[in-house]
């Protein structure tokens, strides 16, 4: 049997290079599950509140990763048009809440509200509503 023998050369800047990577992968990867996490829990809320209604605002979620220079930044934000006032309460006309967010006398248009009461109402969707 012959002798087997061999030399393997590594360099400190491969090393250097090689770590810096990982850690990158992990910084990448430690802010993306960081964005599910907070998703996660706001989701959470959404239905603990019985917020969940065509499923526009649990859905509403978009997450962005910024990185620059040596910062990482992970933005949660729902787009929903009915987030903020889901957010922050809207006062009625007669119970008043620490809000900028009201409904007036008028009530809401009929035709935003047919959507919600053939969903909860049993109502046929080929019924004609005259408002």
């Amino acid at each position: 049997m012959g002798n087997l023998s061999g030399s393997v050369e590594v360099s400190g800047k491969d090393i250097a290079d090689n770590i810096r990577e990982q850690i990158d992968k992990g910084v990448e990867n430690a802010a993306d599950e960081i964005a599910r996490n907070v998703l996660d829990v706001q989701k959470h809320e959404i239905r603990k509140e019985g917020a969940v209604w065509r499923h526009h605002l649990i859905e509403g979620f978009e997450d962005t990763v910024i990185e620059f220079s040596d910062h990482t930044i992970v933005s949660v934000t729902n787009v929903s048009d009915h987030a903020l006032s889901q957010d922050r309460g809207v006062s009625g006309t007669k119970k008043k809440r620490d809000t900028d967010l009201e409904y007036t006398d008028k009530g809401p248009p009929v035709e935003s509200l047919i959507p919600w009461i053939q969903d909860n109402l049993d109502v046929s969707k080929s019924q004609t509503f005259n408002g």
